[in-house]
């Protein structure tokens, strides 16, 4: 009984005309997100183009998506032509140190990496 009632709370807390977002929006919404900046895009040339600290967090940022786009990159390379743009793990237009070091930085700070649990048997 006491759950329905913190349901009316949460929803009499709501601003009106407010409405929860469909559960199958969120992992759409993500995986836009994620797709913003890949490596072999038009925006990840342009600021592959731009200074050192945009090299940096762009080879961050790659390297946090990295074991993702290596899955779908594989995918790609199995059933081309199933997405509608280029896949690419790594920029092929950042020739810099820095994009190298942001890119471990991102690749050892991975979500997908740190999540899980790597034992030493």
């Amino acid at each position: 009984m006491s759950h329905y009632r913190s349901h009316d709370r949460a929803l009499a807390l709501r601003a009106p005309g407010m409405s929860r977002w469909p559960v199958w929006l969120w992992p759409v919404a993500v995986c836009l997100m994620l797709g913003a900046c890949v490596a072999g895009s038009a925006e990840s040339s342009h600021a592959a183009a731009g200074g050192d600290i945009a090299l940096l967090f762009l080879g961050l940022w790659h390297g946090i998506i990295g074991p993702a786009m290596l899955i779908v990159e594989v995918v790609d390379r199995f059933v081309p032509h199933l997405l509608p743009w280029t896949v690419r793990f790594y920029e092929p237009h950042a020739n810099s140190a820095l994009y190298d070091l942001g890119f471990y930085f991102g690749l050892a700070g991975s979500p997908l990496l740190v999540g899980s649990r790597w034992s030493g048997r």
